[in-house]
């Protein structure tokens, strides 16, 4: 007898229909239509992060408000005053804005930031490392998927350096996204949020991959 399909088992198999799907498109000369459907993307990805982790609490989303409106703020100054990331603007691709910042570029630093902090707490487990080395792989996880995110990002009207990404860029994500490892481990480190591996490994894996064929074909 099959079993039925989990939340999280539906929500695996549509985040990789929807980027197998945009990667297809995109590589078949549909690169215009689909860069515009970014929006749709991002949000998607944030409605199967709901449908896998299945919060409802308020301490969850008030951690997630937080950093969702964090990485708004630290992207207001970095737009506005040129601070932590170089001279960039966001394109017309990222959707609804507020003051130049889109509210998905937020959502994303908070989505992403849980599931880097899922499975750095994943592998201490496995590895016995010990927490502040969860932080700091959590942090490193969000900054190599913003390195392959820069060079496709301009491609794709999400954001555009001039004249290109700094080098304080990324150490900046590196220090930033640290700091929401913590903030994440303050809040749950007496969870078990290591149980949303599969979920996070995933959507992480997915996004990877898609960046890098694109960088590689478009580039």
């Amino acid at each position: 007898m099959i079993s039925k399909p989990s939340s999280t088992h539906i929500a695996i198999f549509l985040l990789w229909l929807f980027h197998l799907s945009g990667m297809i498109g995109i590589l078949a000369g549909y690169e215009q239509w689909f860069f515009v459907k970014t929006p749709l993307n991002l949000g998607a990805c944030f409605a199967l992060f709901i449908l896998s982790f299945k919060r409802t609490d308020f301490k969850f989303w008030m951690v997630f408000s937080l950093l969702m409106f964090l990485g708004m703020f630290i992207e207001w100054l970095g737009v506005h005053k040129g601070w932590f990331f170089g001279n960039y603007s966001y394109g017309q691709n990222m959707g609804l804005k507020l003051d130049g910042i889109p509210f998905l570029i937020g959502i994303y630093w908070a989505v992403l930031a849980f599931c880097g902090y899922v499975i750095s707490s994943f592998l201490i487990q496995k590895m016995n490392w010990s927490n502040w080395m969860r932080l700091v792989f959590g942090g490193f996880l969000m900054t190599l998927l913003d390195a392959f995110l820069e060079p496709i990002a301009p491609i794709m009207d999400l954001w555009t350096f001039v004249p290109s990404a700094p080098i304080e860029n990324y150490v900046s994500w590196f220090i930033f996204g640290t700091a929401f490892q913590w903030i994440i481990y303050f809040n749950f480190k007496k969870e078990k949020l290591e149980k949303h591996i599969l979920f996070s490994t995933h959507l992480y894996a997915v996004q990877f991959m898609f960046f890098a064929v694109l960088i590689l074909a478009l580039d």
